[in-house]
C-alpha cells in the first residue's frame, strides 16, 4: 500500500505535466462568447474538481484557476460560493473570499446570488442580471452567469461564471488577514519571526471547523502578496514530517509535492533534515544559505537564512509549519523609496500636497507620509521605514487641495529600499507611471507558454546586461544574457529548460533583467 505522501507526490506529478490538462480539447475562459460556451467553460471546471483525487490536486488546480490563461482571461473567471452565499473562493481577487453575498443585488434591485444558488440546482442554469460598468456606455448592462453545483471532496458549493462583480463594499465574516496578532509585515527579527509562526497555530481550528473545502480560501490568503501572511521574502512553508513540500507561500506549483529531504545549502547542510529534527523537537529556529532574490551577486556564495518552525496537527496528520528571514536583509531595510510627482494640466499645480499610504486589504489607508507641490507643480515624497515596518511591498498614494478635496487617488504602487518611481498627474485626476529605468522588460509572448516564449526588452544606453530565469524560490533556473549591450530593442527566447538542457516543470517563474544598477522582473506560466 503505499503512503500518502507518495499519492500526494504522484498526484503533483501528474498535474505538473499540466496544471490545466483537464482544459485540454474543453472550452477555455477565452472561448467564452455565449451562453453555450460559457456553461461548457464552467461544466469543465466542475468536472476537474470533482474528478480530482484528493487535496492536494484540488488546491493545485484553483491556483490554475488564478493564473491568466485557459481558467481564467479578463473577466471571464471561476468564483466557489457556499450554499450559504459566502465566496469561498474568488479568482480575480482573493479579498474578497470570506465574504457574505446572499443579499447582494444588481442595479435593479434582483437578489441575484440567491438567484445563482438556485440556479444551480442539480443540472445548473443561467442567472441574468444587470450591473453597470462605468468603463462601457449601455444603456442595458445585462450580464449573464452559469451557475452548477459542484462536489469538492465530500463538501457541497456552488460553482459561478460571469460573475464580475465589485464586492469591495460587502462585509467579511471573519476575514482571515484579521487573525494574526503579529504578521509578515512585523517580522524584522528573531522574536517578531518567531512570534509571526507561533501564531499561525490559530489558524488549526478554523480548518478543522470549515473542513478540507476552506483550505482553498487559507492557501490563497497566505500567498497574496502584502497581506498578513506574506510580504516580500517572509512568506509560509509546509513540510510533510518525510521531507515533502505540501505548500509553499511563493506559489511555485512545480515543487509541490516534491521531496526535499536531501536538499543542501551551500556549506552541505540537509536544510530539510534539520527543520524535521528542529520540528520534531517542539519547534525553533534553523539557521541556512539560501540565495536572496534581492541581492545580486549571492548566486554562488548565498545569504544567511534565518527559519523558524512548528510541528502543527491538522485532520490527525502531523506537517511541519515554518517561514524564514534574511539575516542581512537590516542593513538594505534602512534605504528609503521615493514616489515623485508632477502635476499638469491647466490650473495652479502649486500648494498641493501629495500623500503616500501602505496598501493593506480590508484596513484603512493611513497617510504616513506626505510633501506639498512647488510653484511648479514639483514634489517628491521620500517613504521611510517606521518603527514597526520597513519599506517593502504595495503602497497607494492620493493628491489632495489644502481644503481637503482629492483631485487623483491611485494604488498598486510597488516600493522596496531604494526604489524611486514618478507619475505624472492631471489636474483632471488622470494618473500616468513615467520609467526613468535604464531598461524596460515587456511582457513574454506567449504567456502562458510551451514550449518556447519570446523575452523582449530595450536599453536607453549602453550597459552590462544580465537577464536569467528564477523559480519562485529564488533559484536561478537559466542564465540567458550576461554581456555588454549597446542602447537598442532585444528579443530572447527561453525554450523552457534549465542551464543544463533538462526541460523544467509546470510551473511559474520570474525572469529578472538586470541593466547596470536597475532590475526589473516579471513572471510567466509554463503550462503542459
Amino acid at each position: 500500500m503505499k503512503s500518502p505522501y507518495a499519492v500526494l507526490t504522484l498526484a503533483a506529478i501528474c498535474l505538473s505535466l499540466n496544471p490545466a490538462s483537464a482544459q485540454d480539447r474543453r472550452t477555455t475562459a477565452g472561448d467564452v462568447m455565449d451562453r453555450e460556451t460559457l456553461m461548457a467553460f464552467v461544466d469543465a471546471a466542475r468536472d476537474s474538481l470533482e474528478s480530482a483525487p484528493d487535496y492536494a490536486v484540488v488546491g493545485r488546480l484553483v491556483e490554475a484557476f488564478r493564473t491568466e490563461g485557459d481558467w481564467k482571461a479578463g473577466p471571464v473567471y471561476l468564483v466557489i460560493l457556499t450554499p450559504e452565499g459566502v465566496v469561498s473562493f474568488h479568482a480575480a481577487d482573493v479579498t474578497f473570499e470570506d465574504r457574505n453575498v446572499l443579499d447582494l443585488e444588481d442595479d435593479r434591485g434582483t437578489k441575484l446570488v440567491r438567484d445563482m444558488l438556485a440556479a444551480a440546482g442539480d443540472d445548473g442554469g443561467f442567472v441574468e442580471y444587470y450591473w453597470d460598468d462605468p468603463a462601457v456606455e449601455d444603456d442595458e448592462p445585462s450580464r449573464l452567469a452559469y451557475a452548477v453545483s459542484v462536489s469538492i471532496q465530500g463538501d457541497d458549493f456552488i460553482l459561478v461564471a460571469g460573475f464580475h462583480l465589485d464586492l469591495s463594499d460587502v462585509d467579511a465574516e471573519p476575514s482571515i488577514f484579521e487573525l494574526l496578532e503579529v504578521t509578515a509585515r512585523d517580522v524584522r527579527d528573531r522574536e517578531s519571526l518567531r512570534a509571526f509562526v507561533e501564531g499561525l497555530r490559530v489558524l488549526v481550528p478554523l480548518i478543522e471547523e470549515k473542513g478540507y473545502g476552506y483550505l482553498a480560501t487559507v492557501q490563497a490568503a497566505i500567498r497574496t502578496e502584502g497581506e498578513d501572511f506574506k510580504h516580500g521574502s517572509i512568506y509560509i512553508f509546509v513540510i510533510s514530517t518525510s521531507g515533502y513540500l505540501i505548500f509553499h507561500g511563493t506559489a511555485d506549483l512545480s515543487l509541490i509535492g516534491e521531496n526535499m529531504i536531501d536538499v543542501e545549502d551551500v556549506n552541505g547542510l540537509k536544510i530539510v533534515q534539520e527543520i524535521i529534527a528542529k520540528a520534531e523537537a517542539g519547534g525553533g529556529f534553523v539557521k541556512y544559505y539560501w540565495d536572496n532574490p534581492a541581492i545580486i551577486g549571492d548566486e554562488d556564495t548565498k545569504s544567511p537564512k534565518l527559519s523558524y518552525v512548528i510541528p502543527v496537527n491538522v485532520f490527525g496528520q502531523t506537517f511541519i509549519v515554518g517561514a524564514g528571514i534574511y539575516l542581512d536583509s537590516d542593513i538594505a531595510f534602512e534605504d528609503v523609496a521615493q514616489v515623485e510627482v508632477q502635476i499638469v494640466g491647466d490650473g495652479d499645480p502649486g500648494g498641493l500636497t501629495v500623500e503616500v499610504s501602505r496598501s493593506i486589504s480590508g484596513r484603512a489607508p493611513v497617510y504616513a507620509w506626505r510633501k506639498t507641490t512647488d510653484d511648479t507643480g514639483h514634489a517628491v515624497v521620500r517613504v521611510t521605514p517606521d518603527e514597526q515596518r520597513r519599506v517593502n511591498g504595495m503602497y497607494r498614494a492620493r493628491v489632495r487641495r489644502a481644503e481637503g478635496e482629492t483631485i487623483a487617488s491611485w494604488s498598486s504602487i510597488p516600493l522596496m529600499p531604494g526604489r524611486h518611481v514618478t507619475y505624472e498627474v492631471n489636474l483632471n485626476g488622470e494618473v500616468n507611471a513615467v520609467s526613468h529605468l535604464a531598461a524596460s522588460l515587456d511582457a513574454n509572448r506567449p504567456n502562458p507558454f510551451n514550449p518556447a516564449t519570446t523575452i523582449r526588452y530595450s536599453l536607453e544606453k549602453a550597459v552590462d546586461v544580465e537577464l536569467a530565469i528564477y523559480n519562485l524560490l529564488g533559484q536561478e533556473v537559466r542564465l540567458l544574457v550576461r554581456q555588454f549591450q549597446s542602447a537598442g530593442n532585444y528579443s530572447v527566447v527561453w525554450d523552457g529548460r534549465d542551464a543544463a538542457g533538462r526541460q523544467v516543470s509546470t510551473g511559474v517563474y520570474l525572469y529578472r533583467l538586470r541593466a547596470g544598477t536597475d532590475v526589473v522582473a516579471r513572471k510567466m506560466v509554463l503550462a503542459k
